[in-house]
């Protein structure tokens, strides 16, 4: 979840210092990174953002190998999500 610039950007961006279309670009960015990471917007309203993660691996099976972020090396268990070190 994201709350804060840049979500909802349009409303806001003039109380930012900052202009319409860099809110924009960086809304751009910070999407195609969780699509990369397969990641995929489950709502955005107001202030807030959701992005889901996948069930399974298949969208990471089916990335190109120059993507970024690159997936974790096949030492680590994909589906562990608690007591993993941080790379």
């Amino acid at each position: 979840m994201l709350s804060g610039p840049p979500v909802n950007y349009q409303t806001y961006w003039k109380g930012w210092e900052t202009t319409e279309e860099k809110e924009k670009a960086l809304l751009d960015k910070i999407e195609a990174l969780l699509a990369n990471m397969c990641y995929k917007r489950y709502a955005m309203k107001g202030d807030f953002a959701v992005w889901q993660k996948p069930y399974d691996n298949s969208c990471y099976e089916e990335r190109k190998p120059e993507t970024y972020p690159p997936v974790c090396d096949d030492a680590i268990e994909p589906d562990a999500a608690w007591y993993v070190k941080l790379k």
